[in-house]
């Protein structure tokens, strides 16, 4: 009974521990912390180019916009580079083309989006 315990979390621990590179991977580049709600680890990452960001209200109005969705984990807007990083619940999924309304109804310009498929 003993080794059988022993083994069970043995291969529990390589199991976690082989998913956490790909967790790391998922996150890279992000700040530790975001500007509102979090980081999911585990849902899609969005990244959107946004020309026109100029300021702390711009970073603000998109915020407001994205952060009354209930399909998103949190946001953080990076002035200096222009972009926006969307993290999405897990299951969640938001298609490029409401993606670039959001934006545009908020007055900015869409230059790019990219994922990063989540990890649940």
């Amino acid at each position: 009974m003993k080794n059988a315990f022993f083994t069970f979390f043995t291969a529990l621990a390589m199991i976690v521990m082989t998913g956490l590179p790909a967790l790391a991977e998922h996150t890279a580049g992000l700040p530790e912390k975001i500007q509102a709600g979090e980081i999911n680890k585990t849902g899609t990452l969005i990244q959107i180019g946004v020309n026109g960001l100029v300021c702390d209200f711009c970073a603000r109005a998109l915020e407001k916009v994205f952060m009354k969705r209930s399909d998103i984990a949190g946001i953080d807007v990076n002035l200096d580079d222009s972009r926006v990083i969307i993290s999405l619940k897990d299951d969640a999924d938001i298609d490029d083309d409401t993606l670039r309304k959001l934006v545009t109804d908020a007055g900015y310009n869409v230059s790019n989006i990219t994922r990063k498929p989540g990890h649940g």
